[in-house]
């Protein structure tokens, strides 16, 4: 399409799609790929116990060696149980995460920091309400009822933020900055 043809033509018919790093949920549960060798799945929270089971029936019909690591919430100290069931895997795994949309994303950055590839990585997030918010100014993340577009008060800086769409893939939270130029400096 030359310029002369993109003039008279609506944005939506001459721009690509727009693409954001923003996790797109659905609300039916992902199906396991049944090509990997192995498999590891871990919950966060009682609501994400019913994915586990489907899944777990999911690599059992496919003759699949399976692990389930249920932690019941999510706290920093879990890590290193999450990064220890990681090295236990071989090539040909696959790692499928469900609980909270702000609980999936930080194990989700746990597995990203320990070379686990976006391909082996299902994800499903069985609420959405509660997100982490990571403020660029100081630095602080915290976790909140809200969602991309979303103004905020930091309680790291004070600054007034916006919640942006981008999900950093190794912070697990969304990204948010201050919302005029006069509160950046």
């Amino acid at each position: 399409m030359t310029h002369a043809e993109t003039i008279d033509r609506p944005a939506s018919e001459v721009l690509a799609p727009r693409r954001t790093s923003v996790p797109t949920w659905t609300d039916r549960l992902p199906p396991l790929d049944t090509s990997g060798r192995q498999y590891l799945v871990i919950t966060v929270g009682a609501g994400a116990a019913e994915a586990a089971d489907r899944w777990r029936r999911q690599a059992a019909d496919a003759g699949k060696r399976i692990h389930v690591l249920h932690l019941r919430e999510l706290h920093p100290r879990r890590r290193p149980e999450v990064l220890e069931a990681l090295t236990r895997l071989r090539v040909g795994a696959r790692i499928a995460v469900a609980g909270d949309e702000a609980d999936v994303l930080e194990v989700s950055a746990w597995c990203a920091g320990a070379g686990v590839l976006p391909e082996e990585l299902l994800t499903h997030a069985v609420s959405r309400t509660v997100i982490a918010v990571f403020c660029v100014h100081c630095e602080n993340t915290r976790r909140v009822r809200s969602q991309p577009g979303a103004l905020l008060d930091c309680t790291g800086c004070g600054r007034r933020i916006e919640v942006h769409e981008h999900a950093s893939r190794y912070r697990g939270s969304y990204l948010a900055s201050a919302t005029s130029s006069t509160e950046e400096a």
